[in-house]
């Protein structure tokens, strides 16, 4: 029997792994790691916390190659790679599949393009020819995913089998730690090397190594590049900081531009950035943050879709289960230690969160804002009254020829977004989890139906004391007075005429009518009589389905209080009401709320923030107080 060269072996809870041959067996001499045989030893040590793979191998059989690899990048332990001499070939695919790398200097990494033999006919030829290519686009995924470099950059490296030394591996994304040289692992069969073409000398047959001159020529060389690779380094991360392109230097730095291409890369991307405008809403004096914009879109995809996305790699479907299931996946969700439970991908929150809008009444009409952190603060116009200035300070005078202009400063106030945790119940019994499909439907839509309805309600009726400030408790709500003799639980044409004159001007374009659907029979009844003939016009007309009044849109709503009651009715301009949204979305179950019934719990939680935007009702410069949002007194 040949002699042995790999071997697995467990040491405590840690796992050592030797790749010291080929991968794959060998067809005449019998050597060589399997895929199959790599899976047994390893799963007859049983569980354990960390894996330390030394490499020092040819490469090999891709097939197996790609099976080890998988083999490892699913294994729950923590990976930790080493190249004790050299990972040529398929060799350098498994070692990406570590959690992080550790190379010598002058340990060599290769990578070359999938190579294989045919004898038969040219469509035979040209099926192994396509395999080859598949094979080499799986290849380039698994080193993309580890290098970060683009897929075209690990091409062109594969067509011209490429060697790394240790310094070159960790620059390009392989390796993540260099250490000082080892001697050589002795173990493998320099033959092996026989068909690749660009062969380091150091691996040649006959090579007695290199001479202490040689030697320290190769150190100077080492040091020299070191030290210019880290000025390059420092050099594009002080240009990310200074124009705040952060990204784009991360990316220079990766693919080895040098200082001049990236000021060069910097200069056009200026150049060709439109300006984006600093938007300020009416509301004491503070400072405004430069540059702070609200999103261009309520949708929680839009928001918070940035450069550190990832597509989550399972179905909706089967996040559900493995919630209900209590399964983790490291990989993909993160436990809440407080409570235990998953962190939604962002593409499966966006689902609950942007299908759930059309149920909603507030955010896809308010601002809103993308929080990165706990609390957020917004620049705002302090603008309370329009009697002798505006914005706090604004002032106009007409100046004649040669005159000095009188000095204006207008005050800003900073109005903060604290963002408070929403959790949110639901139930589904044993039999409907059970029953698969229509157990994700009912869960799902459980869910977006609770998140329309609880949002919605806090930005309308919240207190602001661990909630969101809702629109009737707003600072700058308007109540408008009944009328002298009115009844009860009514509603009359001066009670909407009134509020209408109210509202501010600048909000008539984007103002909603809001009122809880015990209202409609009143608003049906409201009519205005024109003519002599005292013909009847209903104040309340619909178009297509859809409700104006003054033409200004209705919407009824459970989620206001009852007819008769204050906030019954409210015309509001809701893009001046803020609202922030945290991207963490969390789901958790628990049998214990109802394991007497035979169901599962499960609880959303989510964290946002609401307020309006103005402080003060606007005293204007001639008539009443005019807001952005009215409502009519209690009758």
């Amino acid at each position: 029997m040949s002699k042995r060269y790999w071997d697995i072996k467990a040491k405590a809870e840690t796992c050592e792994i030797y790749l010291f041959e080929m991968i794959g067996k060998d067809y005449f001499s019998d050597e060589g790691i399997t895929a199959k045989q790599f899976q047994s030893d390893l799963k007859a040590l049983g569980p354990v916390s960390q894996i330390d793979l030394h490499v020092n191998s040819p490469g090999g059989n891709v097939w197996d190659g790609i099976g080890i690899y998988n083999i490892l990048k699913s294994h729950k332990a923590e990976k930790r790679g080493f190249v004790d001499g050299v990972a040529a070939s398929i060799a350098s695919a498994i070692l990406c599949a570590c959690d992080h790398v550790t190379v010598y200097e002058n340990s060599l990494c290769m990578l070359h393009n999938p190579a294989g033999l045919c004898c038969g006919q040219a469509s035979e030829m040209l099926k192994v020819a396509e395999a080859l290519n598949k094979v080499k686009s799986s290849l380039i995924s698994i080193y993309r995913d580890k290098t970060g470099m683009s897929e075209q950059q690990i091409s062109e490296i594969m067509d011209e089998e490429t060697w790394w030394d240790g310094y070159e591996a960790k620059r390009h994304g392989l390796a993540d730690f260099v250490e000082a040289p080892v001697s050589m692992a002795a173990s493998i069969d320099l033959s092996s090397f026989k068909n690749f073409k660009n062969i380091p000398a150091r691996l040649l047959p006959g090579n007695k190594g290199d001479t202490m001159e040689e030697k320290t020529q190769h150190e100077r060389v080492y040091k020299k590049d070191l030290h210019l690779e880290k000025e390059r380094v420092a050099a594009c991360l002080a240009i990310g900081k200074e124009f705040k392109c952060e990204d784009v230097a991360n990316q220079a730095i990766l693919e080895d531009w040098s200082e001049d291409q990236l000021r060069e890369k910097v200069l056009s991307q200026i150049k060709n950035k439109k300006s984006e405008p600093v938007t300020l809403f009416m509301g004491s004096s503070g400072e405004v943050k430069k540059g702070l914009i609200p999103a261009r879109s309520p949708k929680y995809f839009d928001l918070f879709r940035g450069a550190n996305y990832q597509e989550a790699k399972e179905s909706w479907g089967d996040f559900l289960k493995r919630v209900t299931l209590d399964i983790r996946n490291e990989t993909h969700m993160e436990k809440i230690p407080s409570s235990g439970g998953f962190s939604v991908p962002v593409q499966y929150a966006a689902t609950l969160l942007d299908e759930s809008l059309e149920d909603e009444i507030c955010r896809p009409r308010a601002t809103i804002w993308p929080m990165t952190t706990s609390a957020l603060s917004i620049p705002a116009w302090d603008s309370a009254t329009h009697t002798s200035n505006l914005f706090g300070g604004f002032a106009a005078t007409w100046t004649g020829e040669g005159s000095t202009a009188i000095d204006q400063k207008g005050k800003l106030r900073l109005m903060t977004l604290t963002a408070k945790k929403l959790g949110i119940w639901t139930a589904a019994s044993s039999e409907l989890i059970a029953d698969g499909l229509n157990f994700e439907v009912s869960l799902t839509d459980a869910i977006k139906k609770a998140l329309s309805w609880f949002l919605d309600y806090a930005f309308l009726q919240g207190i602001g004391a661990g909630e969101p400030v809702g629109v009737l408790n707003s600072p700058s709500l308007i109540v408008q007075t009944k009328e002298t003799g009115q009844l009860s639980s009514t509603i009359v044409y001066e009670n909407l005429a009134n509020m209408y004159a109210r509202l501010h001007s600048s909000c008539h374009k984007r103002a909603v009518w809001l009122c809880n659907s015990s209202a409609i029979p009143q608003l049906l009844q409201i009519s205005l009589a024109l003519g002599a003939a005292g013909t009847h016009f209903p104040v309340l007309r619909e178009t297509d389905g859809r409700f104006f009044i003054f033409g200004k849109e209705v919407l009824f709503t459970e989620k206001l209080p009852a007819l008769g009651s204050q906030g019954d009715i409210v015309l509001v301009d809701l893009s001046q009401y803020m609202i922030g949204m945290r991207s963490d979305v969390f789901l958790e179950r628990s049998n214990a709320p109802g394991w007497h019934t035979d169901t599962l719990s499960y609880r959303i939680l989510l964290r946002a923030d609401g307020q309006g935007s103005w402080d003060k009702v606007i005293t204007p410069k001639a008539g009443s107080t005019l807001s952005w949002v009215v409502t009519l007194q209690a009758r």
